[in-house]
């Protein structure tokens, strides 16, 4: 059964090709004193995550006096930046205050400096050890290496934000407020989203074919694909390197993915932190800082910046482990070309040569159309069916753990309909015809594709090239006494499919998870299997059912040990969203939950009245109202101060939505409404001012709420067990007081 042991061939290779590709380094225990040393890094991140420490509380204040403490003893130039900075997203409004660490490591030369970045604030109910603990720990061990080896020609400068998780705040205040900006020639950020995994390099600065050059040559470990970062652009995510890029300065952006359990919630601490994640890392932030202090990074020109902004952005990829490809934009579209007139070509060859049945090319056409969909809409009804089979929200966050199993089985599943689909049109129709129908509906959608990721198709047009060119070799199957297909022509041609669209169907699967959104790799699945229909006509026809029955025993048995894995434990808590809200205008108190059903450890409590605990809760002050008679006489101003109860972390501000404000003023600037919501973070504790413009005959109206951390056993919270922790979020695991107010 030479197609049968091939096409399982192909398989097993494409599973191997994601062991090179996605498994992180590995530890080096005995560095050299001028290397990376993760014990060194390791020893920093146990004290960065004993605790939670999101911006605005003592927690936070120490972490960022231990960065502080140890960047001087480094030797490093040292400057404190505190900042009060502004983040809007739409008609919310977030401020907050915060302290920005820069320390830098003197160059022996001039020229323009390099910024190493990472955030040292954690979500409410993480401990951010990946998140982005291991980044600051990273740079601690990174300066301390740089100091024991040869010095570097350029400064660097060790910037660790604060405020990344409520919105960028210490990024932007940086940009905003730094008067030697002109001064920096790149900026390297590292985040995480995760606690395990590659450290991806997953977005570069616009139009930076010299900076992804270098980055190619960089004796580091090259994971990444330009469709990470076409992909980053489309979506409404941020990091901290956002405001620089806005500020035209030339970036990279690293990150971690794996481990989306743990994001931003107690199980991303020190213990569960992958430790060849923190090495890959570690050696990426040291290999690149060494690598590009000693060039010139002033080679940027005004005519590669006009050639990459007419043309558009290189694409770069890496295959098999650190193997790195990359070309031009304008290659890059004459590969897009070449597919398409490699399938025209080959279409024309078929239909002249008698090799392809227009009856057969129509109904393939809507074959592999109807697969493709079946594959998807399958895959999002099992994902919905996973995430109702566990207590999961609504939402971004997972609470599934091991989900490894689960992508086995979705994947088997994947195959097994394809497989199913396919065996008896297989058996009746030309193979010729069947798989020049996957080629045209796979250049079809790569020029759709090629409209809003024109730098990240190249997934797809190197196994469609492969495809076409094998097409016009294959020998026409009249009879059973047909010879034997050029098998090494065949998988000559998957090469590109192997190497490539395996890595997507991975790369999909951690980054969504269990989520909807998942269910496209399902779609890449159904490329891969089309593509290989060559050698799956002979497989079929030499083994009958056996790869659908290999494929459905692949997917019951990894389904099981899915589902076995699943349970909750003290390594694999329980998470859960409870918080404790006082309403002081009536006296009342209660627990209130976010999650789309009562779980069996907010149930109790939700099921009870709460104890009213006579909490204080935020003051509002009219000091000042008046009509504005000089820029608009159909409005009123009003003049008013919030004062913080002891301890509050935060103040939201929920302004009357049937009229809200029409302008704000805080912190000495203007915003323009309609405005919803205001969020102070961290706000002085002698409180802040507040202007707000109102039209003519409306009175303020507004609800100020404090959050503080932490439920009250006052109140009658019993604690988490073991096996239970904090959801993500802003609300879980706080303590609301709130009151209304109308002036």
């Amino acid at each position: 059964m030479p197609a049968t042991w091939l096409f399982l061939g192909v398989l097993f290779v494409s599973c191997l090709c994601l062991h090179f590709d996605f498994t992180p380094a590995a530890v080096n225990d005995h560095p050299a004193d001028s290397l990376f040393s993760v014990r060194n890094a390791a020893a920093n991140l146990g004290f960065i995550t004993r605790v939670p420490h999101p911006l605005g509380t003592p927690a936070n204040d120490s972490v960022c006096a231990f960065l502080d403490t140890s960047c001087r003893s480094l030797g490093l130039d040292v400057t404190r930046l505190p900042f009060t900075s502004v983040n809007r997203v739409s008609s919310r409004i977030v401020i907050g205050r915060g302290v920005n660490i820069a320390a830098t490591l003197k160059g022996t030369g001039g020229g323009k400096k390099i910024l190493v970045m990472g955030h040292y604030d954690s979500e409410p109910n993480s401990l951010g050890a990946g998140d982005d603990g291991s980044a600051c720990a990273a740079m601690l061990e990174t300066a301390r290496a740089l100091r024991s080896g040869k010095p570097l020609d350029r400064d660097v400068v060790f910037l660790f934000t604060d405020g990344e998780e409520e919105g960028l705040l210490g990024a932007s205040a940086f940009v905003r407020d730094s008067i030697d900006l002109k001064d920096i020639g790149l900026v390297l950020n590292f985040d995480g989203r995760g606690n395990a995994g590659n450290c991806i390099m997953f977005r570069t600065s616009p139009h930076s074919h010299w900076l992804i050059d270098a980055y190619a040559h960089a004796p580091i470990h090259h994971v990444t694909g330009s469709f990470y970062n076409e992909l980053f652009n489309l979506l409404p995510n941020n990091t901290d390197l956002t405001p620089f890029l806005k500020a035209h300065l030339p970036g990279l952006d690293f990150a971690h993915v794996e481990g989306f359990t743990a994001y931003h919630n107690l199980t991303d601490n020190f213990n569960n932190i992958h430790r060849g994640t923190m090495q890959e890392q570690g050696d990426n932030m040291l290999g690149m800082t060494r690598y590009f202090g000693r060039r010139d990074l002033e080679i940027v020109n005004a005519a590669d910046a006009n050639r990459q902004a007419a043309h558009g952005n290189d694409t770069f990829f890496t295959i098999v482990g650190p193997l790195m490809v990359h070309y031009s934009p304008t290659l890059n579209f004459m590969l897009v070309l070449a597919a398409n007139l490699l399938v025209l070509l080959s279409l024309g060859y078929g239909l002249v040569r008698g090799r392809i049945k227009w009856s057969q090319l129509l109904l393939g056409g809507l074959l592999f159309i109807v697969t493709l969909a079946v594959l998807y809409f399958i895959a999002r009804w099992t994902l919905l069916g996973l995430r109702t089979m566990y207590p999961l929200y609504e939402g971004y966050y997972p609470n599934r753990y091991d989900t490894g199993g689960l992508y086995i089985a979705l994947a088997a599943e994947s195959a097994l309909l394809f497989t199913l689909l396919y065996r008896w049109p297989l058996s009746r129709w030309s193979r010729s015809s069947l798989f020049m129908a996957v080629l045209i509906i796979s250049v079809v959608l790569l020029d759709v594709l090629y409209r809003y990721i024109p730098a990240g198709v190249y997934w797809l047009y190197w196994p469609v090239i492969g495809g076409a060119a094998v097409f016009l070799f294959l020998r026409i199957e009249k009879n059973r006494n047909t010879r034997p297909p050029r098998y090494w022509l065949i998988l000559i041609a998957l090469i590109p499919a192997v190497l490539l669209l395996p890595p997507m169907v991975y790369s999909l699967a951690i980054a969504f998870d269990l989520q909807g959104e998942a269910a496209a790799g399902a779609v890449v699945m159904g490329l891969l299997l089309g593509l290989t229909l060559p050698l799956l006509k002979p497989a079929f026809r030499e083994s009958g059912g056996l790869l659908p029955a290999a494929a459905f025993c692949i997917l019951l048995i990894a389904a099981i040990a899915g589902i076995a894995t699943g349970g909750y434990n003290t390594g694999h808590p329980f998470k859960t969203d409870l918080h404790y809200l006082v309403k002081t205008d009536n006296h009342q108190a209660s627990w209130v939950s976010n999650e789309a059903k009562p779980s069996w450890f907010t149930k109790p409590y939700l099921s009870h009245p709460a104890l009213f605990l006579d909490l204080p809760a935020p003051q509002l002050f009219l000091t000042k109202g008046y009509e504005d008679t000089t820029t608009n006489p159909e409005e009123n101003r009003y003049d008013i101060y919030c004062q913080p109860p002891p301890g509050a972390r935060s103040i939201h501000l929920s302004f009357d939505p049937d009229h809200p404000p029409t302008a704000i003023r805080i912190d000495g600037k203007d915003y323009k409404g309609p405005i919803d919501l205001l969020d102070y973070i961290n706000p002085d504790s002698s409180g802040f001012p507040l202007l707000i413009t109102l039209p003519r005959g409306t009175r303020p109206h507004l609800v100020a709420a404090s959050r503080t951390p932490g439920l009250p056993a006052a109140a009658g919270f019993k604690g988490y067990p073991s096996d239970v922790i904090p959801f993500p979020g802003p609300y879980a695991n706080t303590t609301m007081v709130e009151r209304t107010f109308n002036f």
